[in-house]
């Protein structure tokens, strides 16, 4: 922990000054048998009690093997072996023990200008009763929802009680996780009367910005975040003073900022600290700018076309089949319209971001570390699936059966409120809001009668 956390700055930098390691073995997790397998880490080092500038000390690093046996057989591996002088990690924000950071890497730390320096890295609110304040957005009438609002006073003069709120989720780069609600009615009055809630940075609620999950199990996720969000402790931002931001994101979504938040901080946990450290370097030209804005704005776009493509965004608007496969005459047909779009969408995203790897990887001077290639792994779009999609297909009828959607309506056509039934004219919802599900077709209302309807409306 004393390498790396920011709450251990103090000590690390007080070693940095006044003392000199004269020799590392970072042995990682489960390096001792006789504690069970634990997972805590550990090293082992020597320290000389006085600062011998420019001394590069030995450091053997074994934390990516699992067992004690692995890590015995590595200890003569060259490769795993590093010099690093405790001068070098003065030069980084916190002074991280970061020994295998390339000289290329300190350098950015030395010459970039911090990411907290051009915008503002903001933690957010602490409900500390997430199943009292918040809601998936489907779980709450559409005429509550504050959507798109602007400025707090906006939102308090809307009279709606719930508002979007980041709140993390699973890797996903560029846009979307856009799920839930927070109470915050009344400019928040519930929550602030809570004793246990930390209401953080309220004047920055409703701007637009950057969010990111603040854990993750595999790489560090940025998406373009539009006004009206309350921002969580869990999905922190960053605002930009009014500026586009396409450069940050493209950088926060680039190949090289994993590794130079490996540096500040290799742990799980993205602090706002950290990605307020990030060195900024500009690009070598305003051409390659405008490349790189104009990649980052496409790649926005088509991760929102996705995130959009499913029931769950409120920004839905009718299913991929018929927006995709228009003009079809069978499912199958539909089907391989939006799978050859999806595709399309799919490597075109893997394109851009391979081109904005290069970009970067040239900026930062890291060719000799790094490739620009992009796995289909780290590309947080989806493929079109089938199964999936077909049982997608199947519940967007059951919400035109039941009136939610329309075949006449962009969206949601009714989700509270007033039912109005001159929006429903292609296909008529069931009119006693019941659809029997039953082992075999018997009613002539039943679901599977009113899906087959379904299919012949669309079809």
């Amino acid at each position: 922990s004393w390498m790396f956390l920011s709450s251990l700055r103090a000590l690390r930098e007080a070693i940095v000054k006044d003392k000199t390691i004269y020799s590392m073995l970072h042995l990682g997790a489960r390096t001792f048998e006789s504690l069970g397998g634990e997972v805590v880490q550990s090293t082992s080092f020597v320290l000389r009690n006085v600062h011998v500038p420019s001394y590069y000390g030995t450091y053997i690093r074994l934390v990516e093997f699992d067992t004690p046996e692995e890590k015995i057989n590595k200890l003569d591996n060259a490769a795993n072996h590093y010099t690093f002088s405790t001068d070098e990690a003065a030069r980084i924000p916190g002074s991280p023990i970061a020994y295998w950071a390339s000289r290329n890497v300190i350098r950015a730390f030395e010459e970039g200008t911090a990411l907290g320096e051009v915008a503002q890295p903001r933690q957010g609110l602490a409900t500390a009763d997430n199943a009292r304040f918040l809601r998936l957005w489907y779980e709450v009438a559409l005429d509550n929802i504050g959507f798109d609002m602007r400025s707090r006073t906006e939102a308090q003069e809307s009279s709606c009680k719930w508002f979007p709120i980041t709140k993390g989720g699973p890797y996903r780069k560029w846009y979307g996780n856009n799920d839930y609600l927070v109470n915050w009615e009344n400019d928040g009055e519930e929550i602030r009367n809570f004793d246990r809630a930390v209401v953080r940075n309220p004047d920055y609620y409703f701007l637009p910005g950057i969010t990111w999950t603040d854990i993750s199990s595999s790489y560090f996720g940025a998406r373009w975040m539009p006004s009206g969000f309350i921002i969580s402790h869990t999905g922190n931002a960053l605002y930009l003073d009014g500026k586009s931001g396409l450069m940050i994101l493209a950088f926060l979504c680039s190949q090289p900022v994993n590794k130079l938040l490996s540096i500040l901080n290799p742990t799980m946990h993205f602090l706002v600290s950290d990605v307020g450290d990030l060195p900024i370097l500009p690009p070598r030209s305003t051409d390659v700018r405008s490349r790189i804005e104009s990649l980052a704005a496409e790649c926005i776009d088509i991760s929102k076309r996705d995130w959009d493509s499913f029931e769950t965004s409120w920004d839905f608007v009718r299913h991929p089949f018929l927006v995709y496969g228009a003009g079809a005459n069978t499912i199958e047909e539909a089907y391989a319209r939006w799978e050859k779009f999806a595709d399309g969408e799919f490597e075109r995203m893997r394109a851009n971001e391979e081109e904005i790897n290069r970009h970067f990887i040239d900026i930062y001077g890291l060719g000799d570390e790094m490739t620009p290639e992009v796995s289909d792994d780290d590309i947080t779009i989806s493929r079109a699936d089938r199964d999936r999609d077909v049982r997608s297909f199947i519940s967007y009828a059951v919400g035109c059966i039941f009136g939610r959607y329309s075949l006449d309506v962009d969206g949601l056509a009714y989700a509270g409120g007033e039912f109005e039934w001159d929006k429903y004219e292609t296909f008529i919802p069931d009119t006693d809001n019941i659809i029997p599900v039953l082992d075999d077709a018997y009613f002539p209302n039943d679901v599977v009668s009113r899906f087959t309807e379904f299919v012949g409306a669309c079809f």
